[in-house]
């Protein structure tokens, strides 16, 4: 971590330390993935990467909210926000 230091200068330097210590001791960290939408004939279906559903520790029976905001004027504005509910046991329906 001195040598970072030498490569900013004095009139940074505090707030870079400052950066870098909460690089250090950040305890979250951020899973970007894409899925294609498939369909089983009446559902569409999405599947969760297994690097998000390991992440996460997803399993059968947990719960998944959406909340879909429709502007009907401005269509590019809708937005589709997805919450993930884990359930204590997880759930074999």
């Amino acid at each position: 971590m001195i040598d970072i230091l030498y490569m900013v200068s004095e009139s940074n330097k505090d707030d870079k330390l400052k950066e870098i210590e909460e690089a250090i001791n950040s305890t979250t960290s951020v899973i970007e993935k894409t899925a294609k939408i498939s369909s089983d004939g009446r559902q569409l279906l999405v599947r969760f990467p297994s690097k998000i559903s390991e992440a996460l520790n997803m399993k059968k029976g947990d719960k998944i909210n959406f909340k879909a905001e429709v502007d009907k004027e401005n269509p590019e504005n809708n937005t589709l926000t997805v919450e993930y509910e884990e359930t204590e046991e997880g759930d074999d329906e």
